[in-house]
């Protein structure tokens, strides 16, 4: 299941334009149009007897094998500057939601969280570039995906 997941969060990353992620990152609560996008990549990566769920009990994503979830993602974003200043919220909220997917799926299925930072990258200290410009913002995408897995939280 990781590795699906792994996967399905590469091809949003790759497939999203970066001004587009900027704008919804400034304009919107990001983790919604990313959870919409990473729903329908698991979607396609499933068997046809399983389906994709968004806010399943409550949970961000659930794969789905008939009633029963293989896998829960939770989402959050925010700006990497938040988690450099107030780290212990952020990472507070993912482990109440780990837990509560935890409680939800019971000791079968994987749950993970996937934490969305944005960097705002501000040539010249602007926030925003020229009227003339298309572009609106920028963010700045790791190659690496970190995945946080509730056997990690311990007891």
């Amino acid at each position: 299941m990781i590795l699906e997941l792994t996967q399905a969060v590469d091809r949003v990353a790759q497939a999203i334009d970066p001004n587009e992620l900027a704008f919804l990152a400034m304009t919107s609560k990001l983790e919604f149009p990313f959870r919409d996008r990473l729903a329908y990549a698991l979607a396609l990566a499933m068997p046809n007897d399983e389906r994709i769920a968004r806010e399943w009990n409550r949970c961000d994503l659930a794969w789905l094998s008939g009633s029963a979830p293989r896998l829960l993602v939770e989402l959050k974003a925010c700006y990497s500057f938040d988690l450099v200043s107030q780290p212990e919220i952020y990472f507070g909220h993912l482990r109440r939601d780990l837990l509560k997917a935890r409680i939800l799926a019971g000791p079968g299925p994987a749950c993970f969280a996937v934490l969305m930072a944005t960097t705002l990258a501000v040539p010249s200290l602007r926030l925003f570039t020229t009227p003339s410009s298309t572009r609106v913002g920028s963010t700045r995408r790791s190659p690496n995906l970190e995945l946080l897995n509730t056997s990690e939280l311990g007891p």
